[in-house]
């Protein structure tokens, strides 16, 4: 209730009780309470408690001034409080309308509208984000506003007149599983573009098209959310004040669940990197671990050769299993797993054993050192397409925290593992093709 009523209340039953109080000690001829006093209390808006004392205690009825005054006050305030009513009540009319226009506005969006609601900033703070021109992003993101709908329940203006506030139940987005699956698919093409040699940097029309196709391909459903939106009085009208609480209200939360650093655990940021993984084709892998770097120490010739039989072989056998998750720190944690790749320590074995063989044969000292080189990197080949064999090596990823989200800042054991420790294997391959060519 609001606090003008309480005064009322408490102006009428005070006045009523000085009315009682002062029949009592004129029936005792005691000092009396003074008449100005009495009209004080009417003229302060205890008209009705005096009036009402007056007829209750036969009290002041015969004094004209009484008779007519109290009447007289009554009514004015009477009208007073219609007019104040009225007032108020057209004011709270207009603070409704200037919400309803404003919620309104919601159902009809353009990108520049909707860049005002969903801050490309807010989700992403390091990018950048330069002008949005695709006309279908104008056409989509009404999308995310589809079943956006409201229920106006209460509007107070505030004691200084140029402030008020509506309790509005806002029918929302259910953003949260929307904003995973669109982080999620952000890493996993940002992940991907490092395996596409004509890849260009991840842009904010980009990452647009990306939530209006999620929007257009799944089903988020909708979550009521009790908002309280706040207004100001300017220029002749109520406005509404856009707040980034009140934005996030109105989208379900989105940009806060997206850019949240708990959005993914430390688990599920390494799942989606080496699930990423997985779906690459020999291509992709090839580029993505820069397979030709490490083979240096083959000829220029057979390089291309070996990287694919190595990515074919990466293609067939890789695997992982997280195992565990240790938080080091709030902003450290260390994630176990399991990494089942090729088996490079048989394949360095196999061509040891059958280069030693070969260099053993009269056909190598036919073949000179060119040949022999030769021969060295087709073993080698044959030793890493036939291969069949796997194994599984426990790890730890270490990841970091920022503020902005996990990232994985450590996970070289992890590269090796996959590439069956190709690094420690190179040393080895150089030294048995340099024996193989001597």
């Amino acid at each position: 209730m609001h606090p003008v009523f309480y005064y009322f209340i408490f102006i009428n039953l005070a006045a009523f009780c000085v009315f009682g109080v002062d029949k009592y000690r004129a029936i005792r001829r005691r000092w009396r309470i003074p008449e100005r006093t009495l009209f004080l209390l009417a003229i302060l808006g205890g008209s009705a408690g005096c009036l009402l004392g007056m007829f209750i205690f036969r009290h002041k009825i015969r004094k004209k001034s009484f008779q007519f005054g109290i009447p007289a006050i009554l009514i004015l305030e009477l009208l007073a409080g219609i007019f104040f009513f009225n007032s108020s009540l057209h004011e709270k009319m207009d603070v409704k309308r200037a919400v309803r226009t404003e919620f309104e506005q919601l159902k009809h969006l353009d990108a520049d509208s909707m860049d005002s609601y969903i801050s490309y900033q807010d989700i992403f703070p390091d990018s950048q984000t330069g002008d949005i021109v695709s006309q279908e992003i104008s056409e989509i993101f009404p999308l995310f506003f589809e079943h956006f709908d409201y229920k106006i329940h209460k509007v107070r203006i505030l004691a200084d007149g140029t402030h008020a506030s509506a309790d509005v139940t806002v029918t929302a987005l259910d953003a949260e599983q929307l904003a995973k699956d669109f982080e999620k698919t952000y890493m996993e093409k940002q992940i991907s573009s490092k395996a596409n040699p004509s890849s260009v940097e991840y842009s904010a029309e980009d990452s647009y098209l990306l939530l209006c196709s999620l929007l257009k391909s799944e089903d988020y459903g909708t979550k009521e959310v009790d908002a309280e939106v706040p207004l100001f009085f300017a220029n002749g009208e109520w406005q509404v004040e856009r707040t980034d609480e009140l934005d996030e209200q109105l989208t379900g939360y989105f940009s806060q669940a997206a850019s949240s650093p708990e959005l993914f655990s430390p688990s599920e940021v390494v799942e989606i990197h080496f699930d990423t993984l997985k779906t690459f084709g020999t291509e992709q892998l090839k580029r993505y671990f820069h397979l030709e770097d490490w083979l240096s120490m083959s000829d220029e010739s057979y390089i291309d050769s070996i990287a694919q039989a190595l990515a074919e072989q990466i293609h067939a056998n890789f695997d992982y299993e997280i195992t565990g998750c240790e938080f080091v720190s709030e902003m450290e944690a260390a994630v176990s797993m399991e990494i089942t790749s090729l088996d490079f320590n048989k394949i360095l074995k196999k061509y040891a054993d059958e280069t030693l063989a070969y260099t053993q044969t009269s056909q190598a000292l036919q073949d000179g050192n060119a040949g022999r080189l030769e021969k060295a990197n087709l073993i080698l080949l044959d030793c890493i397409s036939s291969n069949t064999d796997s194994a599984t090596v426990p790890v730890t990823v270490t990841l970091a925290n920022s503020g902005t989200g996990w990232k994985m800042v450590l996970y070289e054991d992890a590269t090796q593992a996959i590439l069956g420790n190709i690094g420690a294997a190179s040393s080895q391959i150089q030294s048995t093709m340099q024996s193989a060519g001597q």
